[in-house]
């Protein structure tokens, strides 16, 4: 399937196979900021089993984002494995963003499957893609593990120069003050408004 909207009348017993690829901003909920996130594929097999639905597979792509020590734009990769059940509901109104009640939510176990409900007949895996791309998104970006990041006098990428202030600060002759305009030119949407 090429689509991430299931209908169930059309859904055989030995179950069917999801393969797509979307843009983030057809995943995003409105309202939820952006990760930064580049085309996202899912792939995996949705079959009905007694009388609920599990979904197995797989998210693949790339948070686009900067290295948090040298600033550099760089995209972090990822594989997630995916593991839903999806169940019939008796009300969609007590179904939170998510898809999931607010209890049920509170007592799943964070290692077993997410849970999703089917609606109208349908059951649509968007909302638990990206409940998976938020739960998954790296807490630092860090471009490769021996990263230098940026000179703290002037502001140079470690990685790609050296710039000697190290020797003139040893040498007696701080360079701090100048390292923080240079920094402040970088990024001049962060300087304090001083108010007059």
């Amino acid at each position: 399937m090429s689509t991430l909207v299931v209908s169930l009348s059309a859904l055989p017993d030995a179950g069917a196979s999801v393969d797509c690829t979307l843009e983030e901003g057809a995943l995003r909920p409105q309202g939820e900021p952006e990760l930064g996130v580049t085309a996202v594929r899912v792939q995996g097999v949705l079959e009905p089993i007694g009388g609920e639905y599990l979904f197995r597979g797989a998210l693949t792509g790339a948070y686009g984002s900067v290295c948090d020590r040298c600033l550099a734009p760089m995209a972090s990769a990822f594989r997630i494995e995916a593991y839903w059940v999806f169940q019939h509901s008796a009300s969609s109104e007590l179904l939170d963003v998510w898809g999931e009640d607010d209890d049920e939510a509170d007592e799943r176990d964070e290692d077993g499957p997410r849970l999703g409900y089917v609606a109208g007949g349908e059951i649509d895996l968007a909302p638990l893609v990206w409940e998976e791309l938020v739960l998954g998104y790296p807490a630092k970006f860090i471009c490769r593990e021996d990263c230098a990041g940026l000179c703290m006098a002037c502001g140079a990428n470690l990685n790609e120069t050296e710039c000697g202030c190290q020797e003139t600060q040893d040498s007696g002759s701080p360079s701090g003050g100048r390292g923080l305009a240079k920094l402040a030119e970088m990024f001049p949407d962060l300087k304090p408004k001083v108010e007059e």
